[in-house]
């Protein structure tokens, strides 16, 4: 029976379309991955060069790592492009492991991690520089040498797409169907709303919703039907980086050359959906000392203050302040960065 219609959720991301040089790129990963290891999922990056005045782009992915296995990340770069990606993985705004050394600067190909703790985890990727790039990571786990593990399924791995409570999850259906036809959406929890030809949900308890869509004809007749399941999580609470960095070791020139703060996730959301009011940086880790901004952009006050800051020395972003998507003010945590 021909599908008329597909359902799934708006996701946030950072991503472009591709062209090409992705098909071979995941053959290319994937055969350098090794032996003894199961391919998992493949993460897709292509952007041009950032201009000087802009900072360098990211693409965001998410997924789910199960505790008590292995796992190898890798990634293949297009060889007619300047740019070298690197792939980084992020647990609740932590590094656990790199392409590329932030110390040394040393690049390589691929990296290892132990998963000791199940759960969503972020990974980031962008080119050296804001070069321009078309590369491609893949995720695979580590079988070994035994031979009596048991193989997980793929799809274990792909948790329930999520909706939050607080604000208007919009639904994406897209329809094949002309106006003979009817198409009714229902949820088992929450209430719907259609505005300006979307759906919207707004959910009202924690926990697993049915979203179900139904066509049918002029005789009332059902053509086609289908349900998806969705998790319903709290409002969630972002964190603050510059240029990707949730903190930690950063040069003079990336905080420069972004000139504002960015909201990272770690789940999928539409981050427009948020706003930062204000921050102050700071030498000082407590208190309100510092130079503020009524935004997430830097004051020239801020700016000339890292300028006059030397290699090796901290700063601070705190008392940073963000409004909600359901219009609540939330301040986040205070973090540190080293001038390298």
């Amino acid at each position: 029976m021909t599908k008329f219609f597909i359902f799934s959720i708006l996701l946030f991301a950072f991503l472009e379309t591709f062209s090409q040089c992705n098909d071979s790129l995941v053959q290319i990963a994937v055969s350098n991955s090794g032996e003894d290891v199961l391919f998992l999922k493949e993460f897709k990056v292509k952007f041009d060069k950032t201009k000087t005045s802009q900072p360098v782009r990211v693409a965001k992915y998410s997924t789910f790592l199960k505790a008590g296995y292995k796992y190898k990340f890798n990634v293949a770069n297009a060889r007619e492009y300047e740019g070298r990606v690197v792939l980084q993985l992020f647990k609740n705004s932590k590094l656990k492991g790199s392409t590329l050394n932030l110390k040394t600067q040393e690049y390589k190909q691929s990296f290892e991690f132990y998963c000791r703790r199940s759960g969503s985890y972020d990974i980031l990727l962008s080119f050296i520089e804001g070069k321009s790039g078309c590369a491609v990571g893949v995720l695979s786990l580590i079988i070994g040498d035994t031979t009596e593990i048991e193989l997980p399924d793929k799809n274990a791995f792909l948790p329930k797409e999520a909706l939050f409570m607080g604000m208007k999850n919009k639904l994406i259906i897209e329809s094949l169907i002309d106006d003979s036809y009817k198409q009714t959406v229902t949820a088992n929890t929450g209430r719907l709303e259609y505005s300006e030809g979307a759906f919207y949900f707004i959910a009202d308890t924690l926990g697993v919703v049915t979203i179900k869509a139904v066509v049918k004809d002029s005789s009332n007749n059902i053509v086609e039907e289908l349900s998806k399941e969705f998790v319903v999580k709290e409002l969630p609470v972002p964190y603050i980086s510059i240029q990707s960095n949730p903190g930690g070791l950063i040069s003079k020139d990336q905080v420069l050359l972004a000139g504002c703060l960015s909201l990272m996730f770690h789940e999928n959301i539409p981050s427009d959906k948020y706003k930062i009011k204000s921050f102050i940086i700071s030498d000082v880790y407590i208190g309100n000392a510092g130079k503020s901004s009524s935004s997430e952009n830097f004051t020239p006050h801020q700016i000339n203050f890292i300028r006059n800051l030397t290699e090796g020395s901290n700063f601070y972003i705190k008392n940073v302040e963000i409004l909600m998507p359901d219009g609540t003010i939330k301040e986040l945590k205070t973090v540190g960065y080293i001038l390298m």
